[in-house]
């Protein structure tokens, strides 16, 4: 899939999860977990980029979106908020590619989330329930190499490359 993103054209607004920019320049980044946010500030975050995380670790040159869907608690990960970001700025047609959420609960960027000791259910039954219900709140095209039974609307990687 990384090989995919990297072949896309540029968007007119892209927001992505904390290691998108391993693959891509983005608008905006959204990183979940504290550690995240603490090793890209040490990094430095980059001018003309906006960055987003929870409002309990958001900081200097961080936002945060304020009052999250009640059923939002442990449901979520850098991607899930990605997609709320992305609502809660405006965005009514989303096109959202790189979830291995149902796939694995192995990260190709596992080094990052050693600080967890363990590896987290990346697929739980409440996120399946978000989203299917963050569906109904927008458009949503799921990129992903296989249907999900919760993507309303799916499309592969090859499918959008052809069709760009």
């Amino acid at each position: 899939m990384s090989e995919s993103i990297r072949k896309l054209p540029k968007f007119k607004t892209e927001i992505g999860c904390n290691h998108i920019e391993t693959y891509r320049p983005v608008d905006t980044v959204v990183a979940y977990d504290r550690p995240i946010v603490t090793q890209l500030n040490k990094q430095g975050l980059t001018p003309g980029v906006g960055y987003y995380t929870q409002s309990v670790w958001s900081t200097t040159g961080w936002r945060h979106i304020p009052h999250i869907d009640k059923h939002y608690n442990q449901i979520h990960c850098s991607g899930t908020l990605a997609v709320e970001v992305a609502i809660r700025l405006g965005h009514t047609n989303l096109l959202v590619a790189g979830a291995d959420w149902d796939n694995t609960n192995d990260s190709l960027q596992q080094a990052h989330y050693e600080f967890r000791g363990h590896k987290p259910n990346k697929m739980p039954e409440r996120k399946r329930a978000w989203l299917v219900r963050v569906s109904t709140r927008c458009s949503i095209t799921w990129v992903h190499p296989k249907p999900k039974a919760w993507m309303a609307e799916h499309i592969t990687p090859d499918q959008l490359l052809n069709q760009l």
